[in-house]
């Protein structure tokens, strides 16, 4: 399974971005990165993190056909929650 993952920070170009989701089998945005994948034209079927950067009510309006999945934990970034909640 291929698998995209949009973390927070400087995202990709618009047409790079979905270049890439056509070849994913799941799209995926950690916490803060909903948002920015929406303005790139994604829509993440999955959005996961402890949702510390991004408000929740928001990302659910953005994304809201998306699955959101809580992985709690400051000791780890939101990269790492996202490979644990694609499991």
């Amino acid at each position: 399974m291929r698998v995209m993952i949009l973390a927070n920070g400087d995202p990709p170009s618009g047409s790079l971005a979905r270049a890439i989701a056509q070849r994913c089998d799941l799209v995926m945005a950690t916490d803060g990165a909903a948002h920015k994948a929406a303005a790139l034209g994604l829509m993440p079927s999955l959005i996961c993190g402890d949702f510390g950067s991004a408000d929740g009510e928001a990302a659910r309006e953005t994304v809201p056909d998306g699955a959101f999945v809580g992985v709690a934990g400051q000791d780890r970034g939101d990269p790492e929650k996202a490979r644990t909640a694609a499991r």
